[in-house]
């Protein structure tokens, strides 16, 4: 007997690669507002934060505890989304920044409109992101984006500094936002449930919403971390090198930055701790161009710690 022809095998169309694979299921999981289809998903940012300080008074300098009052800290208003392919992009205008090129320790300053975070990112894989743009750099703990996570009103003092009128300002250790380019892991890449973060980055070193390098010399970030348990425990140390120019023309001088930090967080039944310590050493290479003399040589250290509880 002839056996029957056996029926053709339904055509099963071809997996798209991992790089065009559409948004992630449920990409407005976790977010207040947000709009999505099969292509792209786009949530906005806000964020407004006003209040009254009071500081107490020096006597013996005046411009310290001179200006109390009512005050915006922040005012922000943007969009982060996400498309096919692992595109990703977030942009966030701060209306409540200080207008640049005021006196060190000037208390009153006008307010104006500027960028905070202008970047798109292209993530293939777990283990490859790229990131262009006005952002944080790899840094220490303080140093990232961890605002919105904050359980007190603001970073420490060893990351942003002392604030004009509130005491003698003085810049903090952490870098702040400025444009360059990061390639690194993504926040999901792990080996045997074990997180693995790896950060480089080469950026203008010369601060927020500068357009151009103060030399010709970028600034290198680096940042190793590990965590286990999801957010159990996360660990990290890294540093960055930064060749600077400081001055006006024609009097211009060169400093070199070499900074080191560790920092420890830790999330376990609502409570919360965070460790870190940073060192920063700066050479004055043109008031004092032997490396061996210690007279061209400065420092800043500094460590804090956090501990809080939800109820």
């Amino acid at each position: 007997p002839i056996a029957p022809t056996p029926a053709p095998a339904p055509e099963v169309p071809p997996a798209s690669p991992p790089a065009l694979m559409a948004v992630p299921v449920d990409p407005c999981a976790g977010k207040l507002v947000c709009f999505a289809n099969d292509k792209v998903a786009l949530w906005p940012k806000l964020r407004v934060r006003s209040g009254f300080q009071f500081v107490e008074a020096d006597p013996e300098i005046l411009y310290i505890g001179a200006n109390d009052g009512f005050f915006i800290d922040q005012a922000r208003l943007g969009a982060e989304g996400s498309m096919v392919g692992g595109v990703g992009f977030k942009l966030t205008i701060e209306a409540a920044s200080l207008l640049p090129g005021a006196a060190p320790n000037a208390a009153l300053t006008p307010l104006i409109g500027a960028l905070r975070d202008a970047w798109v990112s292209w993530t293939p894989s777990p283990w490859l992101a790229l990131q262009a743009g006005q952002q944080y750099l790899p840094a220490d703990y303080e140093g990232g984006d961890v605002e919105a996570a904050l359980p007190f009103s603001s970073k420490s003092v060893l990351s942003i500094g002392v604030r004009p009128g509130h005491g003698l300002a003085v810049s903090g250790l952490s870098p702040t936002r400025q444009i360059g380019v990061v390639i690194g892991s993504a926040p999901d890449a792990a080996v045997g449930g074990i997180g693995v973060e790896y950060r480089l980055g080469v950026g203008n070193g010369n601060g927020l919403n500068q357009s151009g390098n103060d030399n010709k010399w970028p600034a290198a970030y680096l940042r190793l971390g590990g965590s286990l348990g999801g957010d159990l425990i996360k660990v990290g140390l890294g540093g960055r090198f930064n060749p600077r120019t400081t001055g006006t023309l024609p009097n211009l001088y060169t400093e070199t930055d070499a900074v080191g930090f560790a920092d420890v967080a830790l999330h376990a039944a609502g409570a919360e701790v965070v460790l870190e310590g940073i060192y920063r050493q700066t050479s004055l290479n043109t008031l004092v161009p032997d490396p061996a003399n210690t007279a061209g040589q400065e420092s800043g250290a500094g460590m804090m710690g956090t501990v809080a509880y939800d109820v």
